[in-house]
């Protein structure tokens, strides 16, 4: 990785490399030997250090200057989106493939081994009802590719189908949330009315609630036209 470091590491003080922070957390021993790697070679002085809890390990935290916090992370995230971006071309790799579907001890693979006998219609099924899991629980990108190479999908086609399957996945969501804002413009629109309405004293106003009512009314409506969490 090029050195992309703005600042000089080399006039940093003993104070300053004492004053450390948490730069990465839950990081695996592999992971973290490449990212204190990767961080070094753009100039930050880093370490990893287990994380235990009761005696269990919980993965290593990487410390970097606090100086270098920022920096740190971006170089951090870009070594992921790297190593992600190679997991996911070496799973399409012929070797790989064949070392994968090798792999007895995971089912889920062997299950995806076994997609390549169906017809193409029966293995798209069966493979839309696995990623809409793997998308909901944030399944990693090199362990689909994985999944779907051993399935006998190229590349491309593996792509295809998942963009697809977020997108199927993205509107399935946008319904209810649609109605949830409707629902919410409703409420708005009755705390509103019906408040202006007694602010002059309408006659049947009292038919509409009282003014806590009106004003739950439209707090309920504001919550619920705040856009969701994807």
């Amino acid at each position: 990785m090029a050195n992309q470091d703005p600042e000089d590491a080399s006039d940093i003080t003993a104070a300053e490399l004492r004053d450390i922070v948490a730069a990465a957390d839950g990081v695996s021993d592999a992971e973290a030997l490449c990212l204190v790697d990767a961080l070094e070679e753009s100039g930050i002085p880093a370490v990893a250090e287990p994380q235990r809890v009761e005696g269990a390990f919980q993965g290593n935290r990487i410390y970097v200057p606090r100086r270098f916090h920022a920096h740190a992370r971006a170089v951090i995230a870009q070594a992921r989106a790297q190593a992600q971006a190679r997991g996911v071309e070496q799973a399409f790799d012929i070797e790989n493939i064949a070392e994968t579907t090798d792999d007895t001890r995971d089912e889920v693979l062997m299950a995806m081994f076994a997609l390549r006998a169906e017809t193409a219609e029966a293995r798209s099924e069966k493979l839309s009802q696995y990623a809409a899991v793997w998308l909901r629980d944030g399944v990693s990108a090199v362990y689909m590719a994985k999944c779907l190479a051993a399935a006998g999908l190229r590349r491309d086609e593996a792509e295809a189908f998942v963009a697809a399957q977020t997108e199927r996945q993205r509107a399935s969501c946008d319904k209810p949330c649609g109605q949830r804002r409707a629902l919410g413009a409703i409420l708005i629109l009755y705390g509103v009315v019906g408040i202006a309405l007694s602010a002059h004293q309408w006659i049947w106003t009292g038919a509409l609630g009282s003014l806590g009512t009106k004003i739950a009314a439209i707090v309920v409506g504001l919550i619920m036209m705040r856009p969701g969490r994807r």
